[in-house]
């Protein structure tokens, strides 16, 4: 009985985990999110019930891994962007236009060029 009670214990954390994953992955918060979905799935493979949470266990990580995609490819998008502003400080026009595109491209597979389309069109003037 103990032991069927320490498997629900650890089961009701590992809800909680992945409900705190899913939550700090809204908030943009990715780091915090993986650390989350880590415990929950320790949470679940000590419940033995990681294989009945497997699934919403692989979509959260599947989420995660997209935002960190994401992230990286802003990330990418900032330094093209930095680039294409130093190169046309420096005169270099063409290459300039060139890390222009790389930017816009990056924040596009982002889904960022909405919020960074100022500062493209502003290069890009």
């Amino acid at each position: 009985i103990e032991e069927a009670e320490r498997q629900e214990e650890r089961g009701a954390q590992g809800d909680e985990a992945a409900r705190e994953a899913d939550a700090r992955l809204q908030e943009g918060q990715i780091k915090e999110a993986r650390e989350q979905l880590g415990a929950a799935e320790a949470a679940y493979r000590e419940a033995g019930t990681l294989g009945d949470k497997g699934g919403s266990i692989e979509e959260l990580r599947r989420r995660i891994e997209e935002a960190e995609r994401q992230e990286e490819r802003g990330a990418q998008g900032d330094e093209a962007a930095r680039e294409a502003d130093a190169r046309l400080q420096e005169g270099q026009i063409k290459e300039a236009r060139e890390q222009l595109g790389a930017a816009e491209a990056a924040y596009r597979e982002a889904g960022t060029l909405g919020d960074k389309g100022g500062s493209i069109e502003e290069l890009r003037r």
